[in-house]
């Protein structure tokens, strides 16, 4: 585990976070896995989720509940963590 990416942020209070990631999981030949997040202030735990079924989207969904919770720094700070192809 490392730290929480709202964690380097001053401002920013997150109390607790929590949802779903859609994540490409080079393990099971690079399939998009379920992954759910719980988080509460600076400790968080990330598990891998039940299968995607036939009909639903997998698409990444957070929820954030805390203090000065800006969309734009939060998302910025959540792309920063994303694994680009180059750095593999």
């Amino acid at each position: 585990r490392s730290s929480v990416p709202w964690g380097a942020a001053d401002a920013v209070e997150v109390y607790r976070a929590k949802g779903e990631l859609a994540v490409a999981d080079e393990e099971v030949g690079g399939v998009v896995a379920r992954y759910t997040l719980q988080a509460v202030h600076e400790t968080w735990e990330l598990e891998r989720g039940r299968p995607w079924g036939e009909e639903e989207v997998a698409e990444s969904r957070l929820v954030f509940i805390g203090r000065n919770l800006d969309e734009a720094t939060l998302r910025a700070m959540l792309l920063a963590c994303v694994a680009c192809e180059t750095e593999r």
